[in-house]
């Protein structure tokens, strides 16, 4: 590969990047996001309830746990939006 096909290259990929950016989300990827996002606040919120159910009746207490734990899944799950969304990619979904 020379200097004038490598540069060509480069030139390429800026071109197919500024174009991408440059591109607006449809509907289906606004669909996709909201998909997403409930899938990272339900997931821990279940899973914490699955949890807590299976301490509840190893220890015989009345729902303790699964509510305590579910709770915290939900609040992880939360947490986990919003830094994906705000703190790594700067603001925005």
């Amino acid at each position: 590969m020379g200097k004038k096909d490598f540069l060509d290259s480069i030139d390429k990929d800026k071109k197919r990047v500024d174009a991408a950016h440059g591109r607006k989300r449809g509907m289906w990827g606004y669909v996709a996001t909201a998909g997403s996002i409930g899938w990272m606040v339900a997931l821990p919120a279940f899973g914490g309830a699955y949890l807590g159910k299976h301490l509840d009746r190893m220890f015989g207490s009345r729902g303790y746990w699964t509510l305590s734990l579910m709770l915290l899944g939900l609040v992880a799950g939360l947490y986990w939006v919003w830094y994906i969304s705000f703190r790594k990619n700067g603001g925005g979904l």
